[in-house]
């Protein structure tokens, strides 16, 4: 099946609120700690999943891969924290591991795994109506 292509500009929403949790996370999750940021980012990448973006778990991995951290079954938060980093920087860790997600996920032409569904309306990458058929 077809999939949807993401525009771009979707992307960069994601990335500016994401920017903004970064200088002000109190804004989002109240008292600023590591465990409240990961479950808001949690549950702020299974909504765009939901809402059809594609998994981005194999982005993740890719990106805490990149920066060094040896996650283990106590996860990403312990994995920091192992480094030295606390409080604020691992909060900030852990925002930026998300905002390089998003930007590969945008600089390799991310696609949405929903399948075109014969019948219905779809917009493409530039935001014009395509007709699938019938």
């Amino acid at each position: 099946a077809a999939r949807i292509p993401v525009p771009v500009v979707q992307i960069e929403h994601i990335l500016a609120l994401l920017r903004v949790l970064r200088q002000r996370p109190g804004m989002f999750v109240g008292w600023v700690e590591a465990w409240r940021v990961q479950h808001y980012l949690n549950g702020l990448e299974q909504g765009l999943t939901l809402c059809g973006f594609e998994d981005a778990g194999g982005w993740r991995e890719a990106v805490t891969t990149r920066r060094g951290w040896r996650i283990g079954g106590d996860g990403l938060i312990a994995a920091i924290e192992r480094s030295g980093l606390t409080g604020d920087a691992v909060v900030g860790e852990l925002v930026d591991i998300y905002i390089e997600m998003w930007e590969m996920y945008r600089d390799r032409g991310a696609v949405s795994p929903t399948p075109l569904s014969p019948g219905m309306t779809h917009l493409n990458d530039s935001g014009n109506i395509i007709d699938v058929g019938k």
